[in-house]
């Protein structure tokens, strides 16, 4: 198959939740008291106790408008006490391309749509459901965007998917521009 250059976008990314209530235990994979309410598996976790790309594995306990549901991580967190009264991020993860083959990213652009900064990340989905952070929370000032440039080149294989994620609802345009069919 031959060699050819495609682009991939998509417009005002970003669906992002936050709980003020969150208890989270000593090394825990769950965070309880809270809302589940726009919580769904997939989501990304913003929480310092959490690494970047930590995801929410299940809703657990659901309480769309209380503080008793429960959701489980993919992560441990790094907190040696527990904590409560936590306000914790839930942000959507958004795909942009899934290849049909070998494709190599080799450039693209985050816009800031809003009026403030943003924090943006690019995601690697791999097929054993590995997900590898490319860009983890880069900030992007008002006006601005994110060039993702010749710097290094990524592989992404068939049946893996990029994803973009925000802090901030609506607030990016993503372009990405791939090569195709490489061998």
């Amino acid at each position: 198959m031959a060699e050819s250059f495609a682009n991939a976008s998509s417009r005002a990314i970003g669906v992002t939740s936050s709980v003020t209530t969150a208890s989270i235990g000593a090394q825990a994979t769950t965070i309880t008291n809270i809302s589940t309410f726009n919580v769904s598996a997939g989501m990304l976790v913003d929480h310092p106790n959490f690494i970047g790309g930590t995801r929410v594995k299940s809703v657990d306990v659901a309480s769309n408008f209380g503080t008793s549901g429960q959701i489980t991580v993919d992560q441990t967190s790094s907190n040696t006490t527990a904590l409560t009264g936590q306000i914790v991020g839930f942000h959507t993860v958004t795909s942009i391309d899934t290849p049909t083959e070998k494709s190599i990213l080799v450039g693209g652009t985050l816009s800031n749509n809003t009026t403030g900064q943003v924090r943006a990340s690019v995601i690697l989905s791999q097929h054993n459901n590995e997900h590898i952070n490319i860009i983890h929370d880069a900030p992007i000032p008002e006006g601005s965007s994110l060039v993702i440039s010749d710097g290094g080149k990524l592989v992404v294989g068939i049946g893996s998917t990029i994803s973009v994620s925000t802090n901030t609802d609506n607030a990016l345009d993503v372009s990405l521009s791939f090569l195709r069919g490489v061998s």
